[in-house]
């Protein structure tokens, strides 16, 4: 039923761990995992990923032969037949019930409607290890602080009201989480992956495939979770302004152009109240779907042994 696929490149070795330990664990069991690998063999710790992945004999693992995310998915992509393409970067993890809820409430409930791409709720987690010492408490030394945050995105429940001839003007600047997006097998083989980007990818797929009347559909249900760290290449987001800019020239212009286009629809076939919604979201009021600011935060202490490691992972 599906194929799911894990691109990797250096991850962090006890998020990957538990993003493919959260695959076996599904309740919906009919699925077969792509991994394809782009780490240097050079790298520290790849001995120590290398056997994580011994640890899923029933997954299979392909060596990259190019660079970067895109080329990643397109070329794992091509070794799949399932009729449904999940993806899952290698630092997030799924619920349980993920593909589940994905199979029974999206895909059985609408597959008449056109609709061939579903997306869930994910949870951003945010997870930061500080150095700090303990006083006076029977002892003093270095210990690790860890704190984790998170806060549901994606929660794109307006999509709703909006007209299904819309949806491009909604996503232009909304973007989907693919740890928490399925896709139908014939429309990415129709519209793969542009292997020049780097960032934005994701958006600039989506926004392809809604141009050729793909219909997107929002589940209200916490899917997966994300997790935010160092080594993330979205990092370069703040240290790279001008790579950005150049990265996301079309996607910019594309915003503007559609930002332009709405404020001048006279066409009668959105409410006023649609229309704002757009502009809201076209305008950055609500981008990336965040539910709300706060979220929960938990804090841990952690020995001086687990802070080397977590600053190694």
């Amino acid at each position: 039923m599906f194929d799911v696929i894990v691109p990797t490149y250096q991850p962090p070795i006890s998020l990957l761990k538990k993003c493919l330990e959260s695959i076996r664990k599904q309740s919906f069991q009919d699925y077969t995992v792509w991994i394809c690998d782009g780490t240097p063999e050079d790298w520290r710790r790849y001995d120590a990923m290398q056997q994580v992945f011994e640890e899923y004999p029933e997954f299979n693992y392909e060596k990259q032969t190019g660079e970067g995310v895109s080329q990643a998915r397109n070329q794992i992509i091509e070794k799949g037949s399932n009729p449904y393409i999940a993806f899952l970067d290698a630092d997030d993890f799924w619920r349980e019930d993920y593909l589940t809820n994905m199979y029974y409430e999206g895909i059985m409930k609408n597959h008449d409607e056109g609709i061939n791409i579903w997306f869930s709720e994910i949870v951003e987690q945010l997870v930061e290890v500080h150095e700090g010492y303990l006083e006076n408490v029977g002892k003093q030394g270095k210990v690790g602080i860890k704190i984790e945050k998170e806060r549901i995105i994606q929660r794109y429940d307006v999509l709703n009201f909006i007209p299904f001839d819309y949806q491009l003007y909604f996503h232009v600047n909304s973007a989907l989480w693919f740890s928490a997006t399925i896709f139908t097998r014939k429309l990415i083989e129709e519209v793969p992956f542009k292997e020049d980007l780097f960032i934005g990818e994701d958006t600039h797929l989506t926004l392809e495939c809604i141009k050729k009347g793909a219909k997107t559909q929002f589940l209200p249900f916490i899917g997966a979770h994300r997790n935010i760290h160092s080594a993330q290449a979205t990092q370069r987001l703040a240290t790279e302004p001008e790579w950005v800019a150049e990265q996301l020239k079309d996607l910019l212009d594309l915003q503007s152009q559609l930002t332009q286009d709405l404020i001048e629809d006279d066409s009668g076939r959105l409410t006023d109240y649609q229309k704002n919604i757009l502009l809201v979201y076209l305008l950055g009021g609500k981008k990336r779907g965040y539910s709300f600011e706060g979220g929960s935060q938990s804090i841990y202490l952690i020995s001086e042994e687990e802070l080397e490691l977590e600053e190694l992972r």
